[in-house]
C-alpha cells in the first residue's frame, strides 16, 4: 500500500517538476526573443535595388535622436552603418543621400557636422563631410553622386555630431533631430 502511495506522489512530483521546467523554458525563450528583437544593435535592414545591388543597414537607415551633446571625436556621435553588395557583372554607379526630416534652428550651425567614411581593410577613408550651417528641414545632402561601385561588398559609416572642438551653443544640446539615408544604384 505504501508503495502505491509513494509511486503516486513520486509521479506527481515528476509531473510538477516537468511543468515548472517547461514554464521556465518558455519564459526564458520569450525574454531572449524580446531582448533580441528590441535591440537596435541586432537589427539589419536589407533592401534590394533590382537585380544589381543589395543595401544592408545595421540598425536601419534613420537617425531619430534628442540625445545630441558635444563630443570631441565624431565616433562618439550618432552613427548609421551600411554596406552595398554589387551583384552585377556590369559597371554600377551608386549615390548616397541624407534627407533632413527635422533640423531645428539651433542645429543649423558650423559645429553640427557629418562625415561619411568608406570602410576597407580595417581602415577608413573620408568620402564626404560638412556641416549643417546652410541646411534646413527637408533638405537633401548629396554625399555620393554617381560614383563607381566596386565588385563585392562596400561598407560605409555615417556620423552626425556636435563638434566640441568648436564653439557651440548650449541650446544645441538635446534638440530633436531626424533624417534618413538613401542609397540608389544604376547599371550602365
Amino acid at each position: 500500500m505504501f508503495a502505491k502511495i509513494s509511486s503516486f506522489f513520486h509521479k506527481r512530483i515528476v509531473i510538477i517538476m516537468l511543468f515548472i521546467l517547461l514554464i521556465g523554458l518558455i519564459i526564458l525563450t520569450g525574454t531572449y526573443a524580446w531582448f533580441t528583437w528590441s535591440s537596435t544593435d541586432n537589427t539589419n535592414l536589407k533592401m534590394s535595388i533590382g537585380e544589381i545591388a543589395d543595401v544592408i543597414f545595421k540598425g536601419g537607415p534613420e537617425i531619430n535622436t534628442d540625445q545630441l551633446t558635444p563630443v570631441f571625436n565624431y565616433t562618439d556621435g550618432e552613427k548609421i552603418s551600411f554596406s552595398i553588395e554589387n551583384k552585377s557583372s556590369s559597371t554600377i554607379y551608386h549615390s548616397v543621400d541624407f534627407h533632413l526630416a527635422s533640423l531645428p534652428g539651433e542645429l543649423q550651425a558650423f559645429s553640427f557636422k557629418y562625415i561619411l567614411l568608406k570602410i576597407e581593410n580595417n581602415s577608413s577613408t573620408e568620402v564626404a563631410s560638412g556641416d549643417f550651417s546652410g541646411s534646413a528641414n527637408n533638405d537633401i545632402l548629396n554625399l555620393i553622386i554617381d560614383a563607381p561601385l566596386s565588385p563585392g561588398t562596400t561598407s560605409y559609416d555615417f556620423y552626425l555630431y556636435i563638434d566640441a572642438n568648436l564653439e557651440s551653443e548650449l541650446e544645441m544640446i538635446n534638440k530633436t533631430f531626424s533624417g534618413t539615408l538613401t542609397v540608389s544604384a544604376r547599371e550602365i
